[in-house]
């Protein structure tokens, strides 16, 4: 999204005409990201949504990524027919209807009551009150709710009666060296990845599976030998599979 930005900005500025939404002018505000979901908002003309629609393509030249017609959606103020009809011309979404609910919440430009979030609260409240997890010890309580909250997240799309995750997965004892290895590898695979993708596009360079690879190898074992960590068995068990040695903390 950092490039989309960037290729929004660059179009906007060749644009004079460009009008943005009432009260984002100040800020220069176009898109905000949330998760998988991107918000772009303007004045409700034809001319500034063209401006979009040819950032839009500009930056699905370049990834290869394309907007989802049918799950994206516009919604309109105050216009005519007519104005209306001339946008959809140019983006061919689904309109929507204000006022819209996300994640459960409507958006809103005041601040949130009690009442907006009363369907959430409803929801945790019916989950955690259900006689099957009354006999659940404290810690139990605990992990109940954090999966409940989780779940609501995810817009709780599951189908009833089926779990997204295996109740065996979620309360298995937690291996902190596990768990520290597991984020590095993830947020090292991200990285040589999104760094490949940039060198292929726009310096026309390119690496070889086993050189990205090995990169990705190399920054997870840096990342840990600047880690300091109990002395454990599983600390130990990391030194000898990466053929490190790690800092001890000194009591």
């Amino acid at each position: 999204m950092e490039i989309f930005s960037l290729m929004l900005k660059r179009h906007i500025n060749n644009h004079p005409r460009f009008q943005y939404h009432f009260g984002c002018k100040p800020i220069k505000l176009v898109h905000v990201c949330f998760a998988n979901d991107l918000l772009v908002m303007c004045h409700g003309d034809s001319y500034s949504v063209r401006v979009i629609k040819s950032a839009l393509d500009e930056f699905s030249a370049c990834s290869g990524l394309l907007p989802n017609n049918p799950k994206s959606t516009v919604f309109f103020g105050s216009l005519s027919e007519e104005e209306k009809s001339e946008i959809l011309n140019v983006i061919p979404f689904t309109t929507g209807k204000l006022p819209v609910r996300y994640l459960g919440v409507p958006l809103i430009a005041k601040r949130l009551s009690v009442k907006d979030c009363g369907c959430l609260l409803d929801k945790i409240k019916s989950k955690i009150r259900n006689y099957k997890n009354r006999c659940l010890s404290y810690a139990g309580r605990l992990q109940l709710i954090a999966v409940v909250l989780e779940s609501i997240l995810n817009q709780g799309e599951s189908a009833k009666g089926k779990a997204k995750v295996a109740w065996n997965d979620v309360c298995r004892p937690k291996n902190q060296a596990e768990i520290t290895i597991r984020i590095l590898a993830f947020a090292a695979s991200i990285y040589n990845i999104w760094q490949e993708r940039n060198g292929r596009i726009f310096r026309e360079s390119k690496r070889s599976c086993d050189e990205v690879f090995k990169s990705m190898m190399e920054m997870i074992k840096n990342k840990l030998l600047g880690i300091t960590a109990n002395d454990s068995l599983a600390v130990r068990d990391i030194e000898r599979r990466w053929a490190i040695t790690c800092k001890r903390i000194q009591y």
